[in-house]
């Protein structure tokens, strides 16, 4: 609900090319209790992938006991953010990533090799239990990114059942076994991410055709029901927003639209290579109204490594983009 506000008085000094130093004031007045409009704070969305230290030695570390945790100094950070939903496990991560591998006991996960983000491997100790459990921690809610690349249409539907059945299935009473008998009741729910590049290199049509294969059987749980998210385009592709809302906006809550910047200082000029990546995803809602973006940052990486986007990386990735070195306060890792 929005809030009555008085009306807010602005005065701005505009510094104007005159004769001598004379200034010339201008009052602007802002009612701010008359808008009729409430901006969602999904807006301001935030991301965690498999990237460098983002989540393992980032969220999820041995620190101190030798055992696996979640960082309690990370937790802290971006609670005093007030972050409204995680998007996990990515990013090109999600469609690289096959959930099953990550529940049950620990030591019982397969290991598996990270090609998307320097060929390390994963123990998988981080997965859909982890996840809900950081979003616990956090008090926000779960954005979980389905794999469409790499996955089916089974994998998909099973894991948002193993999440949401509220028990009698042989999914649901797995979940319980795993240490969590009630739902986790996810809404937020992307079906495959970049599907033009890394999650798949797919055309409009391809996409828009599997889209519409997955999303049919995230079907409602109970009263949950799956605010089904279509990947976006990259960049300023229109053609491919246009095509899949053509050929599968009934079935489309939201879009989620990346938008990439890249900041380099030249090697020619003796200077390092600084990448800054922005990603915005706007989820337009398209039979219920609904505004809503996820922001991520990545600091300087270096290519094929352990350490690429290792500094700061899980609270970075989750803080709004910022892209200087003023956050000294912040969990060193």
């Amino acid at each position: 609900m929005m809030r009555q506000l008085r009306a807010l008085v602005v005065s701005l000094v505009l510094l104007l090319p005159a004769v001598g130093s004379a200034q010339n004031r201008v009052q602007l007045v802002i009612n701010a209790d008359l808008g009729k409009d409430t901006i969602s704070r999904h807006i301001y969305g935030h991301f965690a992938e498999h990237l460098g230290r983002g989540i393992y030695d980032g969220f999820w570390s041995k620190a101190g006991s030798g055992e696996w945790h979640l960082r309690d100094d990370v937790s802290a950070a971006l609670r005093r953010i007030k972050i409204p939903n995680l998007r996990w496990p990515g990013g090109c991560f999600a469609d690289y990533y096959h959930w099953q591998d990550g529940i049950g006991p620990r030591a019982d996960r397969p290991v598996m090799v990270n090609t998307l983000w320097g060929g390390v491997t994963e123990d998988n100790s981080f997965g859909t239990h982890e996840y809900m459990e950081l979003v616990q921690r956090l008090g926000t809610e779960a954005f979980v990114v389905g794999n469409v690349g790499s996955g089916t249409v089974q994998e998909m539907a099973s894991w948002w059942e193993y999440l949401n059945h509220p028990g009698g299935s042989s999914l649901a009473n797995q979940r319980a076994q795993n240490g969590h008998p009630e739902p986790f009741k996810v809404r937020f729910w992307g079906v495959g991410n970049e599907s033009w590049g890394c999650g798949g290199a797919m055309t409009p049509e391809h996409y828009a055709d599997a889209y519409k294969n997955f999303a049919e059987f995230l079907r409602p749980m109970g009263k949950n029901r799956a605010f089904r998210i279509a990947t976006g385009p990259n960049s300023g592709d229109y053609n491919w927003t246009e095509t899949g809302m053509e050929n599968a906006g009934w079935m489309i809550d939201g879009i989620d639209l990346h938008y990439y910047t890249v900041v380099a200082r030249r090697r020619a000029r003796h200077e390092s290579w600084f990448p800054l990546s922005a990603e915005y995803v706007a989820r337009r809602g398209c039979r219920r109204p609904a505004s809503e973006h996820l922001q991520q940052s990545r600091r300087p990486c270096a290519h094929g490594q352990h350490r690429a986007n290792h500094q700061r990386a899980a609270v970075n990735d989750s803080h709004q983009g910022r892209a200087d070195d003023s956050d000294a306060d912040l969990p060193r890792l």
